[in-house]
C-alpha cells in the first residue's frame, strides 16, 4: 500500500480542477473512505480499491470538511472521484460540493509513495 500526497488542492469553486487532458477514468466506485482496524471510518484519508490499493491523504482537512466528508452530513454534499491517464500517470481528483462550496484534491498514483 501506497500512502500518497496531494498534488493540488482548491477550494470554494464550484467548477473543481481544471481536468489535465488525457484519457478519462472513472474512480467513483473505486475511491471510498479508509475505515480503520476497529471499523471508525477516518475522513482525512481515503482508499483506492484498484490492484495497486493505494491510499491518498487528504491534506489540510478543516473540521468542517472532516463532518461532511465522514458522515456526508449535509444531504446536499456530493463527493466525486474521477480520474484520467496522463503520459502514464494516473490522475485521481477527489472532493465534495455542497451549498457552501467545494474541495478538490488531485493526486498522481504513479508518484513515489509519500509525495
Amino acid at each position: 500500500m501506497c500512502l500518497h500526497r496531494p498534488i493540488a488542492r482548491v477550494q470554494g469553486s464550484y467548477s473543481g480542477l481544471p481536468a489535465p487532458g488525457g484519457t478519462s477514468i472513472d474512480y467513483r466506485r473505486l475511491v471510498v473512505p479508509h475505515v480503520d482496524g476497529d471499523g471508525t471510518a477516518r475522513a482525512d484519508s481515503v482508499d483506492v480499491l484498484d490492484h495497486h490499493g493505494d491510499r491518498l491523504v487528504l491534506d489540510g482537512v478543516t473540521l468542517q470538511e472532516k463532518d461532511v466528508l465522514a458522515g456526508l452530513l449535509d444531504k446536499g454534499t456530493q463527493v466525486s472521484a474521477t480520474g484520467w491517464l496522463v503520459n502514464g500517470h494516473r490522475i485521481v481528483d477527489y472532493g465534495y460540493t455542497n451549498r457552501s462550496g467545494s474541495t478538490y484534491w488531485r493526486f498522481d498514483l504513479n508518484a513515489a509513495c509519500g509525495k
